[in-house]
């Protein structure tokens, strides 16, 4: 057997034992191979036994040891479960917990005054959608990568996909080859673990990429170097037709291995999809709900895995975390932590960061939906204090982020009736300086009758600067 053959060789029995659950090792030309008695592996262990020794010499061949060979029994039981395996593509996982309220209390806590309480209970179904993909990187070699992608999918909730394997025991899970999850799950579950694996291998791509610049810079140097060296001799010696020939061969494989190194910085990739497993997930849905004095103020929808006992709150509406630790309500019927709830500065009311409760721009107090309002001319929010403020010139209706007071009169005006901070019926410029000022600041001279500034008509002159 060629040393190619026998590296193709071990690399399946190594890749087969480790998909198996089992373990492998190499010692004085001998492969020691143990499969589990459960899960995945138990019926290989059956078939062939739970250890076994093999040589790749027939020449080695004892009792208690098993010729490694193409066609062997060993390799053509592996290959039959490894095939059977790669077949299975809808398993049903198995589970019996079911979603109580001591489980509930594990998780979270109501808050003071409050109550929470499980309704509605109904059976359902999620997938998680295992999805292999070939990642073909194309350089001036071409390199594989084989990658695993998990897609949760659960009713009313967006897909997450992340990279994950199989659990041993899906292979011996119940069979359904003729079932598969409705269009909507598979369509968003397919469409999320494009999206991701893409996203990885672009980043992938882009981290070779970045690695066969860095190796260019180093290679460009050495090269210069070299070359720089072989030329120089080349110089050195008599100036002949030879020299000459010499010396333009010599620039043209410096040209030559730059380009090869240049394209070495090229990396591509392609994304293939090689299979998919979906895997059923049973699932008990129900409604939690949060009361106060006997009425319910707030619900959300919640999720149980009967496989695993996992339990599936959802996230916070104001904070974006899991829920857990102490509930609470808001008045906008939001399921929220406690700590993400607030109270509005003008009624007291329950607000939380879903309710889109507006702070108002000009002292920063929370409001309620319906204490708070939306400024027509700017479009901000205020409370009632700074809200329905009119201009003292045009009428029109402003906050006070977008009216302002005038520093003569004090009245409210708009940014077009206002400049300077002064309106038009207190603005005033001095007719030496051209300073704008209050109107009531000014001092009339006592020569031309005009009124000037402080800083042109000083308060113990009778005229101006102006005046002769």
């Amino acid at each position: 057997m060629s040393a190619s053959s026998e590296k193709e060789l071990c690399a399946f029995l190594r890749a087969g034992v480790s998909a198996a659950g089992g373990s492998f090792r190499r010692r004085d030309g001998v492969f020691e191979v143990r499969f589990p008695r459960e899960g995945a592996g138990a019926e290989l262990a059956e078939r062939l036994g739970d250890e076994l020794a093999l040589v790749l010499d027939p020449g080695a061949l004892a009792p208690g040891r098993s010729l490694l060979a193409p066609g062997s029994h060993v390799l053509r039981a592996l290959d039959a479960w490894l095939a059977a395996r790669g077949r299975r593509s809808y398993v049903v996982q198995p589970g019996r917990a079911r979603l109580t309220k001591k489980a509930l209390r594990e998780r979270v806590r109501p808050a003071r005054g409050a109550e929470l309480g499980i309704r509605d209970r109904a059976s359902g179904t999620g997938y998680d959608l295992y999805v292999v993909y070939r990642l073909r990187f194309r350089s001036l070699g071409r390199q594989e990568d084989l990658v695993c992608v998990r897609v949760r999918l659960r009713p009313g909730r967006p897909p997450r996909a992340d990279f994950g394997e199989p659990p041993a025991a899906a292979f011996g899970w119940p069979h359904r080859p003729r079932k598969r999850p409705p269009e909507e799950f598979l369509d968003a579950g397919l469409g999320a673990a494009d999206a991701f694996v893409e996203e990885h291998a672009r980043a992938e791509a882009a981290r070779r990429r970045e690695d066969a610049r860095t190796r260019f810079a180093k290679d460009v140097l050495r090269l210069d170097a070299y070359y720089a060296a072989q030329m120089a001799e080349v110089q050195r010696s008599r100036r002949t037709d030879l020299g000459l020939v010499r010396l333009e061969e010599l620039q043209e494989e410096r040209a030559l291995r730059l380009a090869e190194l240049a394209r070495a910085c090229e990396v591509s990739v392609e994304v293939a999809p090689m299979q998919v497993l979906c895997v059923e997930v049973p699932l008990q849905l129900a409604r939690l709900v949060v009361q106060a004095e006997g009425a319910e103020r707030a619900g959300r929808s919640i999720a149980l895995e009967r496989a695993s006992g996992a339990l599936d709150l959802g996230e916070c509406p104001a904070c974006a975390q899991q829920l857990a630790g102490e509930l609470s309500a808001c008045d906008g019927s939001h399921v929220v932590h406690s700590a993400c709830l607030g109270r509005c500065d003008r009624c007291g009311g329950a607000v939380c960061g879903a309710c889109e409760s507006p702070l108002c721009t000009v002292c920063g107090v929370l409001c309620c939906t319906g204490c708070g309002a939306t400024c027509p001319a700017c479009g901000a929010s205020a409370c009632a204090t700074h809200a329905g403020g009119r201009c003292a010139r045009c009428e029109s209706e402003g906050c006070g982020a977008c009216l302002r007071a005038c520093g003569g009169c004090g009245a409210l005006h708009c940014d077009q009736h206002l400049a300077d901070g002064l309106c038009a019926s207190c603005r005033a410029v001095c007719p030496s300086c051209r300073s704008v000022r209050p109107r009531g600041e000014l001092r009339r001279c006592d020569g031309c009758g005009r009124r000037f500034c402080t800083a042109c008509l000083l308060p113990d002159a009778a005229r101006c600067v102006l005046c002769p």
